[in-house]
């Protein structure tokens, strides 16, 4: 109450970026937004946090090499390159279960008071975190929430049809994150030619987030649809003489990701901007290198620690720690499961002869052209 707008009209322009600050109507747009009034800490209260946070960290030793694996993810090329991505799917499906059982040992360690890190964690969030946080997740449900793309209109009555169909609803996919990037300040930045690599070497791999946000799980109403999708698909690869087993990967994938991620929007837009900004996210070995690597490295570190800030937030340290490694074993299945589909409707366009069929979109996407 002792803060007082600027113009004393309470309607100044709050942005990220805004140089020009107005406290009162930050606060404002912060509290419209979610933000609670008790996460306004005085330096009393900031101090004892710092170190209730040290105290408690002191007692997770074994979470720095978690720590290390999640700040590689975000300051560097996150995920190396590799020759067999079937095999992979395997390695991590065993890390997974591994971490699983480690983070599940720390959070039952006797040493550790979870009520108090719960209590200490819960006020992470800035207000410039909470602008920026519902700025994306509104663009996010603007282009996904309604939307009627759906896998089970694809045309399989020949191979020739469901290929071209495919493409178009792909299409429709990639035109669709291309709206949204396009609301990304940090997109928009970049030079042409470093947008242009970003989208042809980073989009297949957040179609799946696509298909996780849509999900509609058994008991779901809609869940006749579901059912409708997965048969076009079981019919599509019978059409391109392949058994469902990269279908399979595909929808394992996705179901890996609704676990994960909960289905929450805010998450699977934040995590969608981290893969997109992801250098060598495809596993192509030919991907030249960007103008400007240290603005994309930047964009990424800053949606990651929006991430981070956001969970945080929202369920504590502890479970903080065991979601990023989670969510990042998840993203090494992505960039494999990417890499298989990639080749496989390569293959399907180009021995059907079909390529002159599909729009220039999708063949950049699949790397024909």
């Amino acid at each position: 109450e002792k803060l007082r707008c600027l113009i004393g009209q309470g309607q100044c322009s709050v942005t990220p970026d805004m140089h020009r600050k107005c406290q009162r109507c930050r606060l404002e747009r912060c509290f419209g937004v979610g933000m609670r009034k008790d996460f306004i800490l005085s330096e009393q209260d900031k101090e004892r946090r710092r170190k209730r946070i040290k105290e408690n960290r002191n007692m997770l030793p074994k979470h720095s090499s978690t720590l290390e694996s999640i700040d590689s993810l975000s300051s560097t090329n996150i995920l190396p390159k590799t020759e067999s991505a079937s095999q992979t799917l395997d390695e991590i499906d065993r890390f997974v279960m591994d971490m699983d059982k480690d983070n599940d040992n720390i959070a039952l360690h006797d040493n550790i008071d979870l009520n108090e890190t719960e209590e200490t964690s819960s006020k992470t969030l800035s207000c410039d975190d909470w602008i920026a946080i519902q700025s994306i997740r509104s663009s996010f449900l603007s282009f996904f929430q309604n939307e009627s793309i759906q896998c089970s209109s694809i045309d399989v009555s020949s191979r020739t049809t469901a290929l071209i169909s495919w493409s178009q609803f792909a299409n429709k996919i990639a035109l669709s994150f291309i709206s949204f990037l396009r609301q990304l300040d940090e997109f928009e930045g970049l030079d042409d030619d470093d947008r242009f690599m970003l989208v042809k070497y980073n989009l297949l791999p957040v179609f799946p987030i696509f298909k996780c946000f849509n999900y509609k799980p058994i008991n779901h109403p809609s869940r006749d649809e579901e059912n409708k999708t997965q048969e076009t698909f079981g019919r599509f690869f019978m059409l391109c003489g392949e058994s469902p087993h990269i279908g399979n990967i595909f929808m394992n994938l996705v179901i890996s990701l609704v676990e994960v991620t909960q289905q929450d929007p805010t998450l699977l837009s934040l995590l969608s901007a981290i893969l997109i900004f992801s250098q060598g996210l495809s596993l192509n070995e030919n991907e030249p290198p960007l103008k400007d690597s240290l603005a994309v490295n930047r964009a990424q570190m800053h949606y990651t620690n929006l991430l981070w800030n956001y969970w945080f937030n929202k369920w504590g340290e502890t479970q903080t720690y065991k979601f990023f490694t989670q969510l990042l074993a998840v993203i090494f299945r992505i960039q494999s499961a990417a890499k298989i589909i990639r080749e496989f409707f390569r293959f399907q366009f180009m021995t059907s002869n079909t390529v002159d069929l599909i729009g220039p979109l999708v063949q950049s996407v699949l790397h024909i052209a």
